[in-house]
Order: C-alpha cells, then structure tokens, then sequence
C-alpha cells in the first residue's frame, strides 16, 4: 500500500468525526526518506479502523541542495522558487497524488480547512456532512485537573483539622473511609472544575 513513510512521533493537534469516518491532524511526524512532513491529516474507517486516506504537506529535503544546483546554473529561475513552499500530497487507494505547491499548507488553520474540505469531497460526504472537532488534552489541561485534584482534597482536610463539627465526624470514621471521603472531594472537585473551565474556554 503507497502510505507515507511515517515512522511515528509527532503531536496529534486535534481529532474529528467525519460521518462514518474518523481523522486525526498529526504535526511533524517523524518520517523515513527525503520528503519530511509538516502536517499529516490521517482519516480512518470507524468499521476496520484502518487508514483509508492521507492528506500532507510534505516538502522534499533535497529541495535546498536543488535550489543550490538551479542557483549555479539557472539564477534567472531561483526568484520562481519559493523555499517556504509545501506540497499537498492526497494518498488514497494505493495512489500518491500531489495537488499543487503554497506557503498556505505551511499554515496550521489553512492546512486543516483545505484538508477537511478535501476529505469530504474524496469519501464522496455532501457539503453538509457533520463533522465533529476534539481538541485533545494536553499536558497543561492534566496538570490544571492535578492542580485542582489536590485543592480539593486538601481543603477537605483542612475542613477535618479546624471545623469541630465536621471534625468530629471525621474522627468518628475509619482511617479507611476519611481517606476515601478526602479522595472522592478531590475527584468530584475536579470533574466540576474540568466542567467550568470547559465552559469557559469555549
């Protein structure tokens, strides 16, 4: 099958819903050969969940050593070539196609609306096909939700140390049981919290 030779790494910014069909934007993954990738658009069968289409903007590394060669030999060509140009390639069904060179697929939102509009067109979706966005969870929304996880639970301890009469209720109780009670604050905290900043980020 003629995939892009993609090895892994990269970062997935973000991940959709097409229909039947899901798709994730992957930011320089990592590659084998000459031609290095900007942004991989990887869209997947919800049924087989393997990969039926490819869109990239990929670039060949070769391309400054050719624009050295074409410099030396050629300077009237070299202000037609522009070395911040990215090719749109289209992988599908075995083929790799290539739809044309711009500093645009360069552009993350650029990119991702070209790519979009692309894949709905070659899984023959209509114009008005739903198409649902996730931003994934990043290292800072876990370390807001640790942050906040802790907050709680510790407030509900300092509630067990100064409060007298929930003090009291406390010391009542097994070990066992406060710390459960401490952990179930801090996770009910939490999940409010994630629900708020949510809202408010939206």
């Amino acid at each position: 099958m003629n995939w892009p030779m993609i090895t892994g790494g990269g970062k997935v910014q973000k991940r959709y819903r097409i229909g039947e069909h899901q798709a994730i934007l992957v930011e320089s993954p990592e590659s084998i050969g000459p031609i290095k990738y900007k942004y991989v658009f990887i869209v997947y069968d919800d049924k087989s969940d393997k990969p039926v289409l490819f869109i990239t903007s990929e670039k060949n590394q070769m391309q400054a050593e050719l624009l050295e060669i074409v410099e030396k030999n050629s300077p009237e060509l070299v202000p037609n070539i522009d070395p911040k140009k990215y090719f749109l390639g289209i992988f599908q069904d075995g083929v790799h196609s290539n739809v044309g060179g711009s500093i645009d697929w360069g552009d993350p939102m650029k990119f991702e609306l070209k790519a979009l509009n692309l894949a709905k067109e070659l899984l023959n979706y209509p114009e008005d096909v739903n198409i649902s966005i996730e931003e994934p969870v990043g290292v800072l929304s876990r370390a807001k939700n640790i942050v906040a996880f802790v907050a709680f639970a510790g407030l509900a301890a300092v509630l067990y140390q100064t409060v007298d009469v929930i003090g009291d209720w406390f010391q009542s109780n097994p070990w066992w049981l406060n710390i459960g009670i401490f952990v179930g604050i801090g996770w009910l905290g939490t999940a409010i919290f994630e629900k708020i900043s949510s809202k408010l980020d939206a």
